[in-house]
């Protein structure tokens, strides 16, 4: 296997079997192929094959066949491409730009592209992949494209933390798009963002927050919609009089909400109430805001003043989510409302209720809500960076295979078999050398029996061609040889004068 060929002691690796060296050598030359087929099964076979160090010659081949290919074959190359740029990105980075995306490319090919970028950026070319990404948002014509590059600069963001407040702005800046798509998608990689950038000391985000809440009341997508109550709830430490205000707003659209927004709503209606309830109570100073907040902290007696509208406001929000057609939201508004219910009970009587364990499961389920966004949201997938192992090579699908291309296997599809514990020897890969045929002696010497040819005289004195072979009798019948007619006969006795010539 490639990986016992190379320990990771660092001792020199061991030599390779001479069929195998011998045969990824045909391979390596089988990448100068005019076929792009056989260029990609080449590659496919050295990057099960060959080592590390080997698998430097793949990347140029593919490239080419990339330039040379048309639309179809493209995509299919990209995907090939794809384990390559996730396994081993050192080797394709530097012809990122091979990857930048043409107006006139096809979606899968954009949408390979894009994945390939996404893998490939580091700190050595960020600069140049945002440049491509910002004129990507703006290609509205191809609204599942816009999303994919929204989705690229939050990646890029979380990725590499250095060029996440730019892309925090500009994220800021497209939520004035009117393009519902790309204003919508920009909400929910803000989100994202913000969970990371909660758990830094200057965050920004009471900048941010305000930002969000102008942006609400044109935010037509419930995706969108929800993503920002989300986060005015989660953060509401960082801005905590913008709370109310948006608490205030959305109760009076909560009828028109679509289900997923409600669910937010009733979750901020809990999260803003449980705020000052316990601020009120003299429970704040776990609550202060961040030193990065650009707004006062909010006193106690402000909270108490302001709590029974705020109790009003929530209590009506509950009426209406009890008569919901759906019945999550009914459920969830009854189970809410019970929690609070036991929880101002709980602070009211300083925790001697008559039902004890209900009130300190409301008591700690709302300085829950209040703490949650304080304790650490959990990291995205995407702040992890790009799985992988970079002494290897691995892939979901063989590569060039048709479940890769479909990217799910058919009945037909067996993956490759893992590497044998052992090496088989070298000796059953040799062929059997096979004796010479066993030549007869010769029993005397001469040009006759000199291999297998005939010598000429035998030829000409056994003839094999002529059938009927004529009798010559006299010296005169050789002339008859090419004649038809037969040599003439002897006269048998000669007595007698029969002839004129006896008579004479």
């Amino acid at each position: 296997a490639p990986e016992r060929r190379a320990p990771a002691d660092g001792s020199a690796p061991a030599e390779l079997p001479e069929d195998l060296a011998s045969f990824l050598k045909s391979l390596r030359l089988l990448l100068s192929s005019s076929s792009k087929g056989v260029t990609l099964a080449a590659v496919a076979a050295l990057c099960y094959l060959a080592g590390p160090d080997d698998l430097r010659v793949v990347t140029m081949p593919l490239l080419r066949c990339m330039r040379q290919a048309g639309p179809e074959s493209a995509q299919a190359l990209l995907v090939a491409f794809m384990p390559i740029a996730e396994s081993r990105p050192e080797l394709v980075r530097p012809h990122i730009r091979e990857f930048f995306v043409q107006s006139f490319d096809l979606d899968g090919v954009k949408e390979a592209k894009i994945k390939i970028i996404r893998h490939l950026v580091d700190e050595t070319n960020v600069q140049a992949v945002l440049r491509e990404l910002q004129a990507y948002v703006s290609w509205h014509s191809y609204p599942e494209f816009v999303a994919l590059a929204v989705q690229a600069i939050a990646h890029v963001a979380l990725k590499i933390s250095s060029v996440a407040d730019s892309c925090l702005r500009g994220l800021v800046k497209m939520l004035d798009s009117k393009f519902a798509v790309l204003s919508c998608e920009a909400v929910v990689a803000l989100r994202a963002l913000l969970q990371q950038r909660h758990q830094s000391a200057d965050s920004g985000l009471g900048a941010v927050l305000p930002h969000l809440a102008r942006y609400l009341a044109d935010l037509a997508a419930p995706t969108a919609r929800a993503s920002v109550v989300w986060i005015i709830g989660q953060y509401q430490r960082e801005a905590p009089r913008l709370g109310p205000d948006v608490l205030r707003r959305l109760s009076k659209t909560f009828v028109t909400e679509r289900q997923e927004v409600k669910q937010q709503i009733l979750g901020l209606a809990l999260k803003v109430w449980a705020f000052h309830a316990l601020n009120a109570a003299g429970e704040g100073q776990a609550m202060e805001a961040p030193a990065s907040s650009p707004q006062e902290p909010v006193s106690a007696e402000e909270s108490a003043r302001l709590l029974p509208r705020l109790e009003a406001i929530v209590d009506h929000i509950n009426s209406l989510a009890a008569f919901d057609v759906a019945w999550d939201i009914r459920d969830t508004a009854r189970a809410l409302k019970r929690l609070r219910d036991a929880a101002k009970a709980g602070m009211a009587s300083g925790g001697a209720a008559s039902d004890s364990a209900l009130a300190g499961l409301g008591a700690w389920y709302c300085r829950a809500c209040i703490g949650a966004g304080a304790a650490g949201a959990c990291v995205p997938e995407a702040q992890q960076g790009v799985a992988g192992d970079a002494e290897g090579f691995r892939a979901a699908w063989i590569v060039g295979s048709l479940a890769q291309a479909l990217d799910f296997p058919l009945e037909a599809y067996h993956p490759l078999p893992s590497w044998a514990q052992e090496d088989s020897p070298d000796q059953l890969r040799k062929p059997k050398a096979e004796p010479p045929p066993a030549s007869q002696a010769p029993k005397s010497i001469s040009s006759s029996n000199v291999g297998n040819a005939q010598h000429i005289e035998n030829r000409v004195q056994h003839p094999s061609n002529i059938g009927k072979v004529p009798v010559a009798a006299k010296l005169e019948d050789l002339d008859l040889f090419y004649s038809d007619d037969g040599p003439s006969m002897p006269v048998r006795g000669g007595g007698g004068g029969g002839g004129p010539a006896g008579g004479a």
